[in-house]
């Protein structure tokens, strides 16, 4: 087990030092909590490989409950104001809630917006148009264009008649 362990942690090295991967914290985090589920009593030993302090992961772990508590706050507020309003959009909606969102201390963008109430399945899809179709500008009867010249004709009654040359 501790061979592997040095064996891993040898690659990871490698791979940050010679490939210019950087294994950022965002992903290490998310396997410590992983491994931290199913080894809970091993965290020590998992900060000391994750490179990361215990005070980082439990910080962590308080900004994600505090950032979802935020979110869920956020999405119940968008659905009290979709209630009333059934199809509006992203755009307007960050207007009714950005107020809202500074009131609980989140700040939320059009993008963040966008991703939050897609990961809920709350975006508006667009609808097709349901009514008649009058024209149908795809048939094969459609005026041709030519370019043409205007010339005088004596024998015409208009004096310019369009003649293709």
């Amino acid at each position: 087990m501790e061979l592997e362990k040095e064996f891993y942690k040898e690659i990871v090295n490698l791979a940050e030092k010679e490939l210019g991967i950087n294994f950022k914290k965002k992903l290490r985090q998310e396997a410590m909590k992983d491994v931290n589920e199913r080894y809970p009593r091993k965290l020590r030993v998992l900060c000391k490989l994750a490179n990361l302090s215990p005070q980082g992961f439990y910080q962590n772990n308080k900004k994600e409950v505090k950032e979802n508590f935020s979110q869920e706050l956020i999405i119940q507020e968008l659905l009290r104001y979709r209630s009333v309003h059934k199809r509006v959009g992203v755009r307007k909606l960050l207007h009714q809630v950005q107020s809202f969102a500074m009131n609980i201390g989140y700040k939320i963008g059009r993008d963040a917006l966008f991703e939050l109430l897609e990961s809920h399945n709350l975006l508006i899809r667009n609808r097709r148009k349901n009514g008649p179709i009058t024209t149908f500008s795809k048939h094969r009867f459609k005026k041709l264009y030519y370019k043409g010249h205007y010339t005088y004709d004596a024998y015409s009654n208009m004096g310019f008649r369009y003649y293709l040359l």
